[in-house]
């Protein structure tokens, strides 16, 4: 049965002919985690990059007074950022595209000031607010409201506008907001979202994969599905390891893998006594001597022969 080995210390070694033996005795064989893990969300920087030029491009639109023009420019960089709600400064850049339209509809015919307005704060949501530059109209931020985020699974961080929040309640600007979560390092989650007065924002984070790097690179949580493997760490002696043999999300007790002692031939034991050769001859003439006496004590034992012998005598006399 294949087994996952997790180095708690950070080890990258390769598994040692030592813990191969030790499982091997216990019908298991060892291996590293697979590569494969949860779904993730790449972030392309150069998504960032064209997002600039169209918003460079939209102002100098505004001051030429070419409002179609700005608004196309707008509508480009807007629709990027609805796209790749994972890049990390995705709410400013859609903030600075909101007062964009903004300025758009406070100085441009056809003039519209409660759509300039509505525009001004909802960039106001999304970063917290600046004061307005030359030519911007500028408006009353609205009061945040309370909210709550409920996460399903496990994330090395969440964060609102780029802000890190915990799952719980909250409060913020009602309007749409930016939400991410990563794990490992990695996004696993983002999405636009509306806030609203008592809203709650659900995030269900994709699980990693059994007995990959991605399930098994936090150690053991209370999320691991693998349904074999062992937590390692070196032991304070040399070539010793401290083993832990763990099934899904419940871990056996630490056990201590030290080398086998030696062999009979790798000792150097003196032994008293007599040396092999005079054992042998003693062995020997004790042999013999036995043979000797088993032949003395045999003829002894035998009964002696009667002998019958016939006399002849002569008549004649």
């Amino acid at each position: 049965m294949d087994t996952v080995v997790v180095w708690v210390d950070g080890s990258a070694d390769p598994i040692p002919n030592l813990l191969q033996t030790w499982a091997a005795a216990r019908g298991l064989r060892l291996v590293m985690p697979h590569e494969g893990g949860r779904h993730t969300i790449p972030v392309e920087g150069a998504v960032a990059t064209r997002v600039e030029e169209s918003l460079h491009l939209a102002r100098e639109l505004l001051t030429q007074h070419d409002a179609d023009g700005a608004e196309r420019a707008l509508a480009h960089a807007e629709a990027l950022l609805c796209a790749h709600s994972e890049l990390p400064q995705a709410a400013w850049l859609l903030a600075e595209v909101e007062r964009g339209y903004a300025t758009r509809f406070a100085r441009l015919e056809p003039v519209d000031l409660a759509r300039a307005s509505r525009h001004w704060r909802a960039a106001a949501a999304l970063d917290g607010g600046r004061t307005p530059g030359v030519g911007e109209l500028g408006a009353t931020v609205e009061p945040s409201v309370p909210f709550s985020i409920d996460v399903i699974g496990e994330a090395g961080d969440v964060r609102l506008d780029g802000e890190l929040v915990a799952a719980g309640h909250h409060e913020a600007a009602p309007g749409l907001h930016q939400l991410v979560a990563r794990a490992s390092g990695e996004v696993v989650f983002a999405q636009w979202v509306g806030i609203a007065s008592g809203s709650t924002l659900h995030i269900v984070l994709p699980t990693p994969e059994p007995c990959s790097r991605a399930e098994l690179a936090g150690g053991l949580t209370s999320q691991v599905q693998c349904p074999s493997w062992v937590a390692v760490r070196r032991g304070d002696r040399p070539d010793t390891f401290i083993v832990q043999s763990c099934a899904a999300a419940v871990c056996g007790s630490e056990i201590i893998v030290r080398p086998l002692p030696a062999t009979g031939e790798d000792r150097h034991v003196h032994h008293r006594g007599l040396p092999p050769w005079a054992v042998w001859t003693l062995v020997t003439a004790g042999v013999a001597v036995v043979g000797v006496a088993a032949g003395v004590i045999g003829w002894l034992a035998v009964p002696p022969t009667q002998q019958t012998i016939w006399k002849t005598t002569n008549p004649t006399q």
